[in-house]
């Protein structure tokens, strides 16, 4: 059912409030207490009743109601929902009919100030419009253009497709045959080079396989700081193609890859658009769980797989059964404090997925299988079990000539034996990883990441000088200004050793190459002044990495650069920015993310009573 008030639209079916046609960001448990106080204005709903509607089944404090009534009237007004002392709430704003067409209005001949005024008022109408209607997307320049999209696949069928299909206003196909490139290295690699090369907005990889009967499809849209990927099977390689078609173009159309990855907020409420104007696709649908996993809107992400489930037995999307029984065990053990509660663990959808998986030869759910097998094992101290389920992806992986995948899951592995103390173990598999990058000519930049892990176990065992050396050995592999997650990890774990012995001048000696800073670069920097004394130079480089970092979508970095900055103005006097960016953190904060900064969010009593609201997570 809709609701409509004040300019918003609650569609209550799908816990999504939109206000002028905007999506309004709400968690799940506040939509869901927006949805019950709105079902019966004329009702006082007792604290009893909400906390049993709202939160069924679970023990939270009352603490809870009152922080989720607190943002709802930071939205509708402070009078939007009235506290009846020792009675409960009640939704105060007059509900309105659905917006409809108004009649044009006629005016009499003679009223020439009147019609001058409604002339006056419908070409500006009109001109509103067309700016609307005209506004470019970042795909375009000055005038409005259609995307454009470089197709790359080894499948004929699929070129000839898209070299006959018709552009149409959103989208234009531009389809390159005889040219193969790696998937993993494009999903971990920086896509502009490629798109620059091919003057393309997007980037989409194809690849099909023939099933006994039937064809199924994957593919991969890529922007530069975004991906979209989906499966799709149908009888014959026509229809699915035309259904890819069809996907792809509501897609681009939507803008969401136009959304930084990093912009989870963003872009979940892109996706919740997308996913109401396509309710049957499971693709648009599977993402948005995926967010919602990333945010830690996990009661919700369980919702909308059931939702895929009931999908999935009226439409065949036969890819989606392993994935989303994959996905059930992710967040289940995501839900429970991180870890893989083995009483969670249900053997049935494993098997289940598995033999799924297997039949439509879904190596990504079979790879996700076998970390979800060695992360049990992991909790239940079993090396065997582990290994011997960890041995069996990467194989899989080879077999299938996966080698970056395979690669990667031998690394994983040597991390999961560092973790039981398999010292011997995780040498052998670290050297192992060594040779795989030799024997098939990988990009050096692997062995960085080989170092990289080398340092963290050495960190751990309080050799400071051999992790060093090996964080030295990741920078070896970088150019000055070369952006990587290893390199940018590097230079973060070595300088928080460097600060720790007082060698402040060597840790910023570290930077000193770099004429471009990333945002996590800065935002390093900024911890380094801050523990060398240096407050100015503190504030400087966390202003400058938050500012970024917001820019450029990354949340995860704004908010660490926010509660630096807090940290910092605990410690000056006379910096009055600090709530400012205290506010920032607790508008745009996510459970993971809390998780890693609790101590010293209680430190500083950011959230004071209000982190109950995030102990609820």
């Amino acid at each position: 059912m809709d609701f409509y008030f004040q300019g918003f639209h609650f569609k209550q079916d799908q816990l999504v409030l939109f206000k002028h046609g905007e999506v309004v960001g709400l968690r799940l448990n506040e939509a869901k207490l927006l949805a019950l106080l709105i079902s019966d204005p004329e009702k006082v709903f007792s604290k009893q009743e909400i906390l049993d509607s709202v939160w069924a089944g679970k023990a939270v404090a009352e603490q809870s109601i009152f922080q989720n009534i607190s943002h709802l009237r930071s939205i509708f007004g402070g009078d939007a929902i009235r506290t009846h002392p020792k009675k409960g709430y009640q939704w105060t704003i007059q509900l309105e009919e659905a917006p409809l067409l108004k009649a044009p209005v006629v005016l009499a001949p003679s009223s020439h100030v009147g019609l001058r005024a409604v002339f006056v008022g419908i070409l500006l109408t009109f001109v509103v419009c067309l700016f609307y209607l005209y506004q470019p997307s970042s795909f375009s320049s000055q005038q409005t253009r259609a995307a454009t999209v470089a197709v790359i696949s080894e499948n004929d069928d699929v070129i000839e497709h898209f070299s006959a299909s018709t552009p149409s206003t959103n989208i234009r196909f531009i389809p390159e045959s005889n040219v193969k490139i790696d998937a993993y290295e494009v999903e971990h690699d920086s896509i502009k080079p490629l798109l620059t090369k091919r003057n393309a907005d997007v980037l989409m990889l194809v690849e099909t396989q023939q099933h006994d009967d039937h064809i199924g499809l994957s593919f991969s849209l890529r922007r530069e700081n975004n991906r979209w990927q989906g499966y799709l099977s149908g009888a014959s390689v026509e229809h699915v193609l035309a259904r890819l078609t069809e996907h792809v173009e509501s897609v681009v159309k939507s803008n969401v890859l136009e959304v930084s990855e990093n912009s989870l907020n963003l872009l979940n409420a892109r996706l919740r658009v997308l996913y109401s104007q396509n309710p049957d696709d499971a693709i648009v649908l599977f993402q948005l769980i995926n967010n919602l996993k990333e945010i830690g809107e996990y009661e919700e992400a369980l919702v909308h797989l059931h939702k895929l489930q009931q999908l999935m037995k009226i439409h065949p999307f036969l890819e989606y059964h392993s994935k989303s029984l994959v996905l059930i065990q992710q967040i289940n053990a995501l839900l429970y404090d991180g870890e893989l509660v083995l009483t969670k663990w249900n053997d049935n959808q494993i098997a289940l997925a598995e033999q799924i998986a297997i039949t439509h030869l879904d190596q990504i759910s079979l790879r996700q299988l076998s970390l979800l097998q060695g992360k049990r094992a992991l909790a239940e101290k079993n090396f065997p079990l582990l290994e011997s389920e960890m041995k069996l992806a990467i194989q899989r992986e080879n077999n299938a000539g996966n080698f970056t995948s395979a690669l990667d899951l031998t690394i994983t592995l040597a991390s999961y034996a560092n973790k039981l103390n398999e010292i011997e173990a995780r040498n052998d598999y670290l050297s192992q990883a060594k040779r795989t990058i030799d024997a098939h000519g990988l990009d050096k930049t692997w062995l960085a990441q080989v170092y990289f892990q080398q340092g963290l176990f050495a960190e751990k065992a309080g050799d400071d000088d051999r992790a060093m050396g090996h964080y030295r050995d990741v920078l070896s592999v970088y150019l000055p200004n070369q952006d990587s997650w290893s390199k940018e990890r590097a230079q973060f774990h070595l300088a928080r050793i460097l600060n720790g012995k007082e060698r402040f001048a060597d840790a910023i000696a570290l930077f000193e190459n770099e004429k471009i800073l990333s945002a996590k670069e800065r935002l390093t920097m900024a911890s380094i002044y801050f523990d060398w004394g240096n407050i100015a130079l503190a504030k400087q480089h966390a202003d400058s990495a938050y500012q970024m970092a917001v820019q450029n979508g990354e949340l995860a970095t704004s908010l660490y650069a926010a509660l630096l900055r807090v940290e910092v103005s605990a410690d000056s006097a006379e910096d009055i920015d600090g709530q400012r960016y205290a506010h920032y953190i607790r508008k745009h904060a996510f459970a993971s993310w809390l998780k890693q900064v609790r101590k010293r969010l209680d430190k500083l009593r950011i959230f004071n009573r209000d982190y109950q609201h995030f102990n609820d997570l």
